[in-house]
Formats: structure tokens, C-alpha cells, sequence
């Protein structure tokens, strides 16, 4: 499974990297700001080599070495949505959020369990035949 985890702080991405690699999953590109995170997304339909998930914070910068944006998780999920993108998304913030159209939302803490949070998630993308199809 390829996975796209957009995340600007690094303690972060480790800590859902570990949790990935627990289940398998070896195959994960770090984005650190909107914009290379749509970038990575549409090159990788256009490569014919799709992300089969995307995990994504809220709060991030839009652009490299930008100040965290309080709405460039939104905008990122937007821009997904007009470029008509059917991956699924996991949402992980420090935030308790519920948002729509997404597999689901995790809340990153260090009482989280990360590991369990994505083999549930991740799981549920299996049975729907989500991780064998071809996207594009």
C-alpha cells in the first residue's frame, strides 16, 4: 500500500511511520506543506502509480518553509475534491474533529494508539476492495 502522509512536524510523522511499518506498510512519502502535498497526489495519478491512502493533519504550512495554516487541511481536501481524487483519507490532528467525506478522523495524542486507530481504519479499506483497485 503506498500511503501519502502530509505532516509538518517531524516527531509526528515518525510516530505514524512506526505505526504504518507495524502493519506492513513500507511504502510512505512525507509532504510537509499543501502544496507539495497536491503536487505528490496528481503526479502520482499521472505516474499511473496512485497513493492507495492519504494520513493528513489540519494544520500545516500551503507552501515550503510557510507558517502553519490553520486552514490548509481543508484546502488540501478541497483541492482533492475538485480534482476529482477518490483516495482515502485518514484525518490525524491534535484536534477532536469529525469532517465529512473522509474514512476517518484519528486524534493524535500521546495516550493514542496509532497503530490500532490505522489497522481499524485501514482495514475497513480493505473490505470495501479500496487498497486492490486500479484508481486511475
Amino acid at each position: 500500500m503506498r500511503v501519502l502522509n502530509v505532516e509538518d512536524y517531524p516527531i509526528k510523522h515518525q510516530e505514524i511511520k512506526t505505526a504504518l511499518n507495524r502493519l506492513g506498510i513500507t511504502d510512505i512519502t512525507l509532504a510537509e506543506c499543501e502544496n507539495s502535498a497536491i503536487i505528490s497526489v496528481l503526479e502520482s495519478i499521472e505516474n499511473n502509480n496512485p497513493y492507495e491512502l492519504i494520513i493528513t493533519d489540519m494544520q500545516f504550512p500551503l507552501f515550503d518553509n510557510g507558517r502553519p495554516d490553520d486552514d490548509a487541511g481543508m484546502t488540501f481536501l478541497a483541492e482533492l475534491k475538485e480534482h476529482n481524487i477518490d483516495i482515502p483519507v485518514i484525518v490525524c490532528s491534535s484536534f477532536r474533529l469529525d469532517i465529512p467525506n473522509v474514512l476517518g478522523c484519528v486524534h493524535y495524542s500521546r495516550n493514542t494508539d496509532l497503530w490500532e486507530e490505522f489497522r481499524k481504519l485501514i482495514a475497513s479499506i480493505e473490505l470495501i476492495g479500496v487498497s486492490g483497485r486500479d484508481n486511475r
